[in-house]
């Protein structure tokens, strides 16, 4: 093998055609010698960056770096890398990686641009930095599972309601559903899931809390496979929808409680003397409005007298019998009595067979009669005018 101090190399070629950028520079970090990397990647000719130092070329912010790093080379004589910013001839700044040592008189340096990767990073640092502020101000409940439902990552709003359900605040790689029979829907969900591919589900879990109020989430769904069809995770997305499901349980409210009213028509036939005409089914709901707009009307007009007309009703049993008689002593506590209409042979024979106590209750087959009844009370009486 030849010597190499025997070869006649040219250094200078080797120099000129390195891509990156080569210099020689003196103790102040002035140029002394460049190779043409400087004039494509910053701009200049070679002759006007010997006309000036590599401090002239520095971004001010980053001035204090290469300060730093020189009075280091000059102690210390060891290899540097840092980054610092440096000027183009437009005016912009390129991000410049270094790396020098100090070498008898001289610093020997070589250098690379990296601006493309550092804007790169930075962007990336900068969207990390936007979806953080996102996820941290996401309202949302957001867990990920593995194939065989545990926990792989959750958000902190998962953490924070979760963590008095698990009695603790890290659950990574704990089983989600184990025990948990309000998360049921959620779990039925995740297991459609795993056979349908990249498919996003929907369901809805309603959780009573410690303090008896409920919270309402609606969750998406979607199961993601690997290149082997697997299923690598389960991505779950929940929506508090508590709000907005109270809102429609009270608007439904609403809407069945003013039904009821058209169902509960309860009419002045005459001074202290009211009608109520029960047609159809009796509902628990339907009974108890009933009672309710009952004792307003007769609060309002000072009623006397209640006539009940239940003809109409489709089913009397034990239940149509029950309400019947909550509804006499309500009415009676309010200093009202009632008056039964409407009682078919049928209806009597059901109330036999059941053996249904109703003397509390004025009884009778008539409307006639059941209104002379409650006239009579009420110190009225009616008089049949003879024809002329």
């Amino acid at each position: 093998m030849e010597d190499s101090n025997s070869l006649d190399f040219d250094y200078e070629a080797f120099f000129t055609l390195h891509l990156d950028l080569l210099c020689i520079l003196d103790k102040a970090g002035n140029f002394l010698h460049i190779n043409r990397a400087f004039e494509e990647t910053l701009g200049y000719q070679i002759h006007d960056l010997y006309l000036q130092s590599t401090i002239d070329l520095i971004h001010p912010s980053d001035l204090s770096i290469i300060q730093k790093e020189l009075e280091h080379l000059r102690y210390e004589q060891k290899s540097l890398i840092f980054t610092v910013r440096v000027r183009h001839k437009n005016g912009t700044y390129k991000y410049i990686e270094w790396s020098s040592q100090f070498m008898g008189k001289y610093i020997y340096a070589s250098a690379r641009d990296i601006s493309e990767h550092k804007i790169r990073a930075i962007q990336l640092q900068n969207h990390y930095v936007q979806l953080s502020a996102i996820l941290k101000n996401n309202k949302n409940f957001v867990l990920h599972l593995d194939a065989n439902f545990n926990y792989t990552h959750y958000n902190h709003i998962v953490q924070e309601y979760f963590a008095t359900v698990y009695g603790k605040d890290d659950f990574l790689g704990m089983p989600c559903f184990d025990g948990l029979t309000f998360m049921q829907p959620l779990q039925e969900t995740c297991l459609v899931c795993m056979s349908h591919i990249g498919k996003v589900l929907q369901t809805e879990m309603e959780i009573i809390n410690k303090d008896n109020t409920t919270t309402y989430i609606l969750w998406d769904c979607i199961a993601l496979y690997n290149d082997n069809t697997k299923v690598q995770e389960i991505q779950c997305i929940g929506l508090n929808i508590t709000e907005r499901k109270l809102a429609k349980i009270k608007e439904k409210q609403e809407q069945e409680k003013h039904v009821l009213s058209l169902n509960t028509p309860i009419s002045e036939l005459w001074e202290q003397i009211l009608f109520l005409p029960l047609v159809g089914k009796l509902s628990a709901s339907r009974a108890a409005h009933t009672l309710e707009a009952v004792l307003n009307k007769i609060t309002t007009l000072q009623a006397k007298f209640l006539i009940i007309d239940i003809s109409g009703i489709l089913i009397i049993n034990d239940e149509v019998a029950t309400y019947i008689l909550k509804l006499n002593k309500g009415v009676k506590l309010m200093g009202c009595a009632c008056i039964l209409v409407g009682i078919s042979p049928h209806v009597a024979k059901v109330i036999i067979d059941l053996n249904i106590d109703i003397n509390e209750i004025i009884t009778t087959n008539h409307m006639q009669t059941a209104l002379n009844i409650a006239l009579k009370h009420c110190g009225y009486q009616l008089i049949k005018l003879s024809a002329k």
